[in-house]
């Protein structure tokens, strides 16, 4: 070996030998920010200053403020001890559950103080439940990481609505559900019960998702698919009931009928072909549309309420005959949803709007204004930063990449798990719960809130199939290789 060949040779030990130890510096770096994450004492004060930043960043949020009034009424509703007198013109749109917090408290500061904090410890019992259900490390950690970056899920619950209430208590009821699942203690079972049927108190959204999760769950648990029996289902969907007991009392005195949820189905369906542009329908995706205005108004009378029991029917039957009629322009309507749904999929905050009329209700104190002044000087400061402006953008366009590997992920398991989804209870009630809610904003009215209740299962999902399910990537990528061999 003449003297250049030994140069090069011992040169090439010498670059894999540094190639070798960046690795390690870098196996390391990720181990060590594995086990910071891992660190209650890390992880709780990341997340309490994360929520902060970004409910002062999002303070002034519009988004459906027009409610508040509703939920102030049922506010005084409530403390004068459900005296039908007190606001006479309540009825049963929107659902009371919110008017139960704003009862506690009418200052938006507290209010969104309590969201943040239920919201806060959604994450921590979701986190603490992967622990018990047998999640590695890695994937805990990296669910970590995700919530801590997770700035769209901290923006939705600085909103005055009930989203945000309802998004956290899912969560405490179908992780509750899993435990009960896993470690078979009937008191996981009550609590994920009774954490559903206050979410319908809040919004009624998932009422049909609770009726198909015990028609699923209960015939699994029939030909012995989970480890559950079908009475526990049974007990489960009871609590869900009873829980709405007080609102169908309630609706009852309004209406003559028991009823378990709202009554806006039909105002909801009929808008959202008002979604589609320019639509053969002449009508519009907004609540005063003109068009539903008059068919309620031809076939009832004059001022009923396009949310009330008798329109509810008939706006219902209106949406179905419109699609029977034409179901080449729904179908138009339905691919113009899904694309918004894949490139606008989730709510990104309002952090440069202003305070409305009716959130002025709500902003009293001195602390409040404050607090508002400087969320308005804050999101001045970023619009007029080129950087920070651009930090911002950038991030909330990053969400997007959540809905693709969320459907990669889906395709993967989807596509290579064969018989073993009928087993795989976890990854059967995630894909249900999103594609439910998919359902819903494709065919019905499409709102990324709708989506950004789920933020956290989307997150969860791509986990669980992705790291949790490495056997079926491993299986892909098998499969993919020896396609290419051939």
């Amino acid at each position: 070996m003449n003297d250049k060949t030994a140069d090069l040779a011992g040169s090439g030990i010498g670059y894999y030998a540094e190639v070798k130890k960046i690795i390690t510096r870098i196996k390391l770096i990720i181990r060590w920010g594995k086990n910071l994450l891992l660190n209650n004492w890390f992880f709780i004060p990341m997340l309490v200053v994360i929520t902060l930043i970004c409910s002062i960043l999002n303070f002034n949020a519009q988004t459906q403020q027009g409610l508040i009034p509703a939920y102030l009424a049922y506010s005084n509703f409530i403390l004068s001890g459900f005296d039908l007198k007190v606001e006479p013109w309540l009825y049963t749109f929107p659902m009371w559950g919110y008017g139960f917090v704003v009862s506690i408290t009418q200052r938006k500061i507290w209010l969104i103080l309590i969201q943040q904090l239920v919201q806060m410890l959604s994450i921590y019992y979701s986190d603490y439940s992967l622990k018990q259900l047998d999640w590695s490390s890695t994937s805990r950690s990296l669910y970590r990481l995700l919530c801590l970056t997770s700035l769209p899920w901290f923006f939705f619950h600085t909103v005055l609505w009930p989203y945000s209430w309802g998004a956290s208590l899912l969560l405490f009821s179908i992780f509750s559900l899993f435990l009960f699942i896993k470690r078979g203690k009937i008191f996981h079972l009550i609590l994920s019960g009774v954490f559903y049927g206050l979410m319908l108190n809040f919004r009624s959204d998932y009422y049909f998702f609770g009726l198909f999760l015990f028609v699923l769950m209960g015939g699994l648990s029939l030909v012995k698919m989970i480890p559950i029996r079908f009475w526990h289902m049974i007990v489960w969907i009871s609590l869900v009931f009873i829980l709405l007991v007080p609102w169908g009392i309630y609706s009852y005195h309004k209406t003559g009928h028991y009823l378990q949820k709202t009554t806006n189905k039909g105002h909801f369906l009929f808008i959202s072909l008002g979604q589609l542009p320019e639509n053969k329908w002449s009508i519009t995706p907004f609540d005063k549309d003109s068009v539903m205005r008059e068919i309620v108004d031809e076939e009832l009378r004059r001022n009923v309420r396009t949310a009330s029991l008798q329109a509810d029917g008939l706006l219902t039957g209106k949406w179905l005959e419109l699609i029977k009629n034409d179901p080449s322009e729904f179908l138009k309507k339905c691919y113009h949803n899904f694309d918004t749904y894949v490139t606008k999929p989730f709510y990104n905050g309002e952090i440069w709007s202003s305070v409305t009329r009716n959130e002025e209700d709500l902003i009293g104190g001195k602390i409040d204004q404050q607090i508002y002044q400087f969320s308005q000087n804050l999101a001045g400061k970023i619009n007029s930063n080129r950087v920070a402006y651009n930090i911002v953008r950038f991030q909330q366009k990053m969400v997007d990449v959540i809905l693709f590997l969320f459907l990669v992920s889906c395709i993967i398991y989807l596509f290579f798990s064969g018989k073993e989804l009928l087993r795989d209870w976890v990854a059967l009630i995630f894909f249900s719960l999103l594609f439910y809610q998919i359902a819903i904003v494709v065919i019905g009215f499409y709102s990324s809130a709708y989506n950004t209740n789920l933020y956290l299962i989307y997150i969860l999902t791509i986990i669980y199939c992705l790291v949790e399910k490495k056997s079926i990537i491993k299986g892909f990528l098998s499969k993919f290789k020896r396609l290419n061999k051939k």
